[in-house]
This record gives structure tokens, C-alpha cells and sequence, in this order.
């Protein structure tokens, strides 16, 4: 059975109080910006779709408006799958403690393994297919993040890991790795920076990378390979881990209070505070549903039954094609 939660808080106008510090006016939207008002209905209702994963992680939306969304169980052995005609069930077990999820441009299941430190993609008769399990004969630490670029190339963050699932690290960094389309050969797309979560911008000429408290952001040549990342927008409160562009570019990012909301030159929107209106932060999120205007929220409360839960939200505006570029099914 369906639960609505009716409280839903927006916080995003001028000298308001967001977590105790009143906001300079160097972050508050101008005339020309919109407010947060013009991306989710403030009378918008919190949907719980489901819950009780030890870690909620990588949610991804596969299919049209009639199609569904595959969530991981960062910490356990379950991938899940929520739609609108058979709620949430059970998608994949063993699931290897699968984390980031996304789709290539055949609308196929990308996906990072923890446990297995490997790349899959699972195919439309459901086989699975190893994209990659090593860089130069040595084992990836733990494949965190994934996106994949409308030529098919796939991008993937593999930071240090610490949990249930932690592996002995024998890489002697941490990196964000490529793996080509047409070669599948595995180079290191960059270097210097503790990846997590990962998004292209709308052009593709842009990856942008969380990184504890900051999105980072590093241009994206017309071969694939990345420039240095920079700082590119600093989070309010928290730390960001997943996040997802929308239609017009802007970032939706996870943080301790909730959805961070930027525009692409990085001005803060707003945050829609799932932390008052829910009792929790959020981990991760990306879009789905009807004309790609749910937002889907994974959320990991703290605490003695912390239980990983899904949630969603309608908004005003749908998120990008994933990949970018590509239309959606």
C-alpha cells in the first residue's frame, strides 16, 4: 500500500534560513533564473514506493512512460525494480552488490559490481555481458558511479570503498576509467580527484563529479578523453553522491538536506529539504515516469533501523536523455 507524506518544504527565497545561515545574495536566483517554485509544485506529494535495502543506491529509469526503475542494494545481494503495474519486487539476486546503474543507448542496464570489482551490461534477453574486470591486469578497487556518452562509451568512478563489500585495494589511485565503444580497451579518464558520482552535461562536452562537499566539473574532448577536473559548485550542506541533469541542464544533486538544485553556470536554486519533510537526506535520485517528470529519490536514514527506501515526486520539469542526446524509448 501506497504512503503519502503531504509536508514538503521548499527552501529558495531571497535572506530565508537554509540549515541555520541566512544565503548571501551572491547564490540567490536573479529575475532571469527560476525560482524553486518553477521546478516542483510546492503542493507536491512524497510518494514512498518502497523500502527495507540495507543501502539504497544507482537508481535508473529504463523504458518510456510506461516503463520502470531498477534500484541496487549497495550493501546487500538484491537489485530491485519498481513500475507502476507491479510495485516493488525483486529485479536480481545474487546481484554482486551492484551500485551505479544507468543505460546505454539501446536503452540496455549498465551497471557497477562491488563485490565482482567489474562492469556489466545486462541484455535484453536478460544475459549479462562483462564490459571490463581489470585495467591492465589489476583488479578495479570498487566501481562505484557509471555514465554512458551517446557514442556507447562508458564512463565509471572507482574510489575506495568502505563497508560489507570492501576490497583490497592493488590500483595505485583513484580514477575514473573509459571504456571505448568500438575497442573496449579501459584507459584512465582522469586522475586526481576522489570520484563518486558522475553526470554529463547536455553537449556531452562536460563530466561533472562529486567529490565529499563539491561538484567538480572537467571538459570532455571529441575523443573521449578529459581534461583536469576543477571545483565547479560547492554543496550547502553535506555531501553530494548521486545526481542527475535535467532537460535545460541544470544539476540535481543528493546532499545531507535533501535535492540540491544548480544552474549550469552553477548558481544554487534551491534545495527541496527532504530532510524536515522526510526525516532523511538523500543518496541518490534521477528522473523517470511519465514524460520523464518523476523524480526518484534513494535515501538512506541513519540510526539503529536505518532501512534504504524509495521515494518519488512529480516535478515541472523532465530530466535529460540517457545517454544525452539519445531519444527516449
Amino acid at each position: 500500500m501506497r504512503n503519502y507524506i503531504v509536508v514538503f518544504l521548499l527552501v529558495a527565497s531571497a535572506g530565508s534560513l537554509v540549515h541555520g545561515q541566512t544565503t548571501s545574495p551572491a547564490t540567490q536566483p536573479s529575475a532571469t533564473q527560476p525560482s524553486l517554485s518553477d521546478l516542483v509544485d510546492p503542493s507536491a506529494q512524497w510518494q514512498k514506493l518502497g523500502t527495507g535495502l540495507s543501502w539504497a543506491e544507482g537508481p535508473v529509469w529504463l523504458g518510456g512512460d510506461n516503463g520502470y526503475l531498477i534500484l541496487s542494494d549497495a550493501h546487500g545481494q538484491d537489485m530491485w525494480k519498481w513500475s507502476e503495474a507491479a510495485g516493488f519486487v525483486k529485479f536480481r539476486t545474487p546481484s554482486n552488490a551492484s551500485n551505479g546503474n544507468t543505460r546505454d543507448a539501446e536503452g540496455r542496464l549498465v551497471s557497477t559490481e562491488q563485490s565482482t570489482r567489474r562492469i556489466t551490461r545486462t541484455e535484453k534477453d536478460g544475459g549479462i555481458t562483462v564490459l571490463a574486470d581489470n585495467y591492465m591486469g589489476k583488479h578495479f578497487t570498487s566501481p562505484n558511479d557509471i555514465v554512458v556518452r551517446s557514442d556507447d562509451s562508458v564512463y565509471f568512478s572507482d574510489p575506495p570503498l568502505y563497508g560489507p563489500n570492501a576490497k583490497e585495494k592493488v590500483l595505485d589511485g583513484d580514477y575514473i576509467f573509459r571504456i571505448d565503444a568500438k575497442t573496449h580497451a579501459v584507459t584512465i579518464a582522469v586522475k586526481g580527484i576522489r570520484p563518486n558520482g558522475l553526470a554529463f552535461s547536455l553537449d556531452e562536452k562536460r563530466l561533472y563529479i562529486t567529490n565529499g562537499g563539491l561538484i567538480a566539473v572537467c571538459e570532455v574532448n571529441d575523443d573521449g578523453t578529459c581534461g583536469p577536473a576543477r571545483p565547479f559548485v560547492k554543496l550547502k550542506r553535506g555531501y553530494a553522491d548521486g545526481f542527475r541533469v535535467d532537460a535545460d541542464g541544470r544539476i540535481w544533486s543528493s546532499s545531507a538536506d535533501g535535492v540540491e538544485i544548480f544552474n549550469p553556470d552553477g548558481t544554487w536554486i534551491g534545495t527541496i529539504d527532504t530532510l524536515k519533510s522526510l526525516g532523511t537526506g538523500t543518496t541518490n535520485l534521477c528522473f523517470g515516469g511519465k514524460d520523464n517528470q518523476t523524480l526518484f529519490v534513494a535515501a538512506n536514514p541513519r540510526g539503529k533501523t536505518m532501512q534504504g527506501t524509495l521515494y518519488s515526486i512529480r516535478v515541472k520539469v523532465a530530466g535529460a536523455p540517457l545517454p544525452a542526446g539519445c531519444p527516449r524509448e
